[in-house]
């Protein structure tokens, strides 16, 4: 979710804004706000994923306690979902480095050996149709997502100014955002796996699910600086609903 809005598709001819649910007495996921929805005669935004949500969310570990991520994340900023499927919590990315380090001490097996010269983040390989002018997509793998990860990010530039929240998973399959409190946020991306790629998927009803990927080693800075499929319907920023790798 970006810090600055871009008005876009005027020629929609209507939207519905998605509101949020929060328990009694938790914090609602910081920065969370709902996106403009947009129809078409054939289509409308399916959300059936995301009702289930409350019936099977992602339940973390965050300071000794369990967390219902589909409701709030406390203050956390950081969340990894671990190969035994377990997810941890944290205040900044150094207290999630520092566990992941712990992790790999007792369980040495359960994450890919890293290179002795990882090849490290690349620049976004062409073909996912930038606007002109898009920023160029650069990182580095220890600093932005560790080797083994796929890691989304609320703000665009990986949270650069440490103001937005990070999600990262080591273990393949369908995540669906809602169930983890991060549904329309994405606004950058890294994957650093092992092998394989790894979309964004936005949910639809009566049309294919649009998807977007990040190839392996590359990230995206900006998804703003992606378009979306479809004439005058926008860009990828904060429409993502579900992540495959």
């Amino acid at each position: 979710m970006k810090a600055r809005k871009t008005l876009i598709a005027l020629c929609v001819i209507s939207s519905f804004a998605a509101g949020g649910t929060t328990i009694a007495g938790a914090e609602p996921n910081p920065g969370a706000s709902p996106r403009t929805e947009q129809t078409s005669s054939t289509g409308t935004t399916n959300r059936t994923p995301d009702s289930q949500a409350s019936n099977d969310p992602v339940i973390a570990t965050y300071k000794g306690r369990k967390i219902n991520l589909s409701l709030t994340w406390g203050h956390a900023t950081v969340c990894s979902e671990y190969p035994d499927l377990s997810v941890k919590c944290f205040d900044n990315d150094s207290q999630a480095r520092a566990d992941l380090a712990a992790y790999k001490k007792h369980h040495p097996s359960a994450f890919p050996a890293v290179p002795k010269h990882p090849a490290g983040i690349r620049p976004k390989a062409a073909g996912i149709g930038n606007h002109a002018g898009a920023k160029s997509q650069t990182a580095t793998a220890p600093d932005s997502c560790a080797y083994g990860w796929v890691c989304i990010y609320q703000h665009d530039t990986w949270n650069e100014n440490n103001d937005g929240r990070k999600l990262q998973w080591s273990a393949e399959g369908k995540k669906t955002l809602g169930k983890y409190g991060f549904r329309d946020e994405t606004s950058s991306t890294c994957n650093n796996n092992e092998i394989g790629g790894m979309d964004l998927i936005d949910y639809r009803n009566n049309l294919p699910d649009p998807r977007v990927p990040t190839q392996l080693r590359t990230c995206i800075e900006d998804l703003e600086d992606v378009d979306y499929p479809g004439w005058g319907t926008g860009s990828w920023g904060d429409r993502a609903d579900a992540v495959e790798f």
